[in-house]
């Protein structure tokens, strides 16, 4: 069968594992807006090249794993223990870390190139950290 790009559905699976979902359907309005974001400014784009990105390359090359706190028996991910926990029985995603999670965001008064505000999260972990963000003040992922 050919792909012609269109969907036949309004709908999308959600599929289970990790972060939950269950393999329900929702629909793909729900999923929020699907506008375009506007442009960075010239000065935060000028911030963002001379920076921020460099600060995220050398973030990353010294810590190159997720940080996310897991149970070592399973749970769900709702029930991981919060990032200051330094039980016994814990430890972390391991994966390798695709993104520079802001513990406290710039648009909060948190700076985006500090080294005590950011931990290294893998992109599923990053996800559900900024989709989440009750539970990620709750477990202190996010300020």
């Amino acid at each position: 069968m050919r792909n012609t790009g269109k969907l036949k559905s309004d709908k999308t699976l959600v599929s289970g594992g990790a972060l939950g979902g269950g393999g329900q359907l929702i629909p793909l309005k729900s999923l929020g807006s699907r506008k375009r974001l506007k442009a960075r400014s010239e000065k935060k784009a000028l911030w963002y090249k001379e920076q921020r990105a460099p600060f995220v390359a050398d973030f990353l090359a010294r810590n190159p794993r997720c940080v996310f706190k897991l149970w070592i028996h399973g749970t769900t991910i709702e029930e991981s223990p919060p990032l200051n926990y330094t039980g016994g029985i814990v430890t972390t995603c391991g994966k390798l870390a695709d993104d520079v999670h802001e513990i406290h965001p710039q648009g909060r008064g948190g700076s985006a190139t500090e080294e005590k505000n950011c931990i290294g999260l893998c992109r599923a972990h990053h996800i559900y950290v900024t989709s989440q963000p009750a539970w990620s003040r709750a477990k202190g992922y996010t300020r």
